[in-house]
């Protein structure tokens, strides 16, 4: 079944009376004040109004109130996000100026990023790839690629593999090292091996009982007599 586009119709005449003034505003700014306020109803009323007006005319905070329909505090408020946005330029008690150039140029830049759904506000992807060439997991979970993320955040995830692997050889080492030099540790009371560092010897300790003295494995242990 093929669906059709409703058919717009008006129903009653628009112009109230034969010489009555209108808004004129183009189709494509139009467009781009839609796509890019979006459901910022203060600031389209302004927008519109603004636009629609013939420049030159006196515009009165009174008037424009009654032709938005805004509170005085709505109005104050998206005004001053306008000129944030740069699409204003208000002087107190001396103009107010549209800037249709950056409204064109903000419009035409939220086209872009609508126009790649794959990217991040225009950001290219990053995909970090394992050694069977397939997209890395993070935290167990498998997913086709990494997005959203600065490269800095990336090289961090990476970095902190590394570690890891470089703290699982450094730790295989050790136990090399352990069974290599001495089979069976020597047993010191921990009283003993505090007094042997207070002493000034060197303790290379390998966790919390294990260590080393001079070469040889040594550990800490409460010796019961």
């Amino acid at each position: 079944m093929i669906y059709k586009a409703p058919i717009l119709a008006h129903n009653g005449n628009k112009q109230r009376e034969e010489i009555e003034p209108y808004y004129q505003i183009p189709q494509a700014l139009a467009d781009a004040i839609f796509s890019v306020l979006g459901n910022s109803s203060a600031q389209l009323r302004i927008m519109l109004v603004l636009i629609g007006t013939k420049p030159g005319f006196g515009v009165s905070q009174k008037w424009i109130l009654q032709r938005t329909g805004l509170k005085e505090k709505s109005y104050i408020e998206a005004r001053k996000a306008l000129v944030a946005r740069g699409w204003l330029t208000h002087t107190e008690y001396n103009s107010i100026i549209v800037n249709i150039n950056k409204i064109y140029s903000d419009g035409e830049e939220k086209n872009k990023d609508a126009e790649l759904p794959a990217t991040i506000a225009g950001k290219k992807q990053i995909t970090v790839m394992s050694d069977e060439n397939e997209p890395a997991t993070i935290a167990g979970e498998r997913h086709n690629t990494i997005s959203g993320k600065e490269p800095a955040m990336i090289a961090d995830i990476i970095n902190k593999e590394q570690n890891k692997i470089n703290n699982n050889i450094e730790n295989e080492q050790q136990q090399e090292k352990v069974e290599t030099i001495c089979k069976e540790p020597i047993i010191i009371s921990r009283e003993k091996a505090n007094y042997l560092e207070q002493c000034g010897n060197k303790l290379e300790w390998i966790n919390e009982n294990d260590f080393y003295l001079n070469g040889c494995f040594s550990r800490v242990q409460d010796i019961v007599i």
